[in-house]
Order: structure tokens, then sequence, then C-alpha cells
């Protein structure tokens, strides 16, 4: 699925950090994660609060809502511990999604 309002985003987050890299490295170097911030936030919105959006999204939701029901050999033993602790914490699909890209895009 395409989304215009995504490529716009996406769009935007490309030039400020292709601002970002321009720069000496010196004048961030001291303070990586304060020059990154915006960056790894703003990033994170944008995909983790996306909705019926990505090739992927289907998948991760109808394993996300079935989770109880259906378990798969080809799961990640690490997703599929993932998903159980944030439901057993009664987070909703879109928690799962923030706080799996926000991981994803620290580490």
């Amino acid at each position: 699925m395409f989304n215009i309002e995504h490529f716009f985003l996406f769009t935007i987050l490309f030039c400020l950090s292709f601002a970002l890299a321009t720069k000496p490295q010196k004048s961030y170097d001291r303070n990586f994660w304060g020059a990154t911030a915006f960056f790894i936030i703003a990033y994170t919105l944008i995909v983790g609060l996306r909705y019926g959006w990505g090739h992927d999204y289907v998948r991760y939701e109808y394993s996300y809502n079935m989770l109880e029901y259906d378990y798969s050999k080809d799961y990640d033993v690490a997703f599929w511990n993932f998903y159980k602790v944030v439901k057993a914490i009664v987070l909703p699909f879109s928690g799962w999604l923030l706080i799996s890209t926000l991981t994803i895009i620290v580490s």
C-alpha cells in the first residue's frame, strides 16, 4: 500500500538527516544521542503509528491478534516472547508496533 503522507514524512526525514550528515562529525560526536534523538523519535512515530501501511502490517497484526490460538514454528522466538509480554500488559497492536519500532531503530 502506498500512502502519500508517509512518502512526504520520509522525504522530510531524509532531507533533515542528510543535513545532519553533511555537518562535520566533531559537531555531534560528543553528543551523539542528543543529535540523533529527533530522528529516532520521528522515525519511531512515523513507522510505529502507521495503520494498514506496509507489506508486513497485516501479517504482524494477525499474529498479534491470534497469539493465544496460533503458534507457528516459523515465528522468531524473541518476537514470540515479545508479543506475549506486550499482550500481558494489555497494549493494543499499535503499542506493540511502536515499541518494536523503537527497539529496532535504537539497536
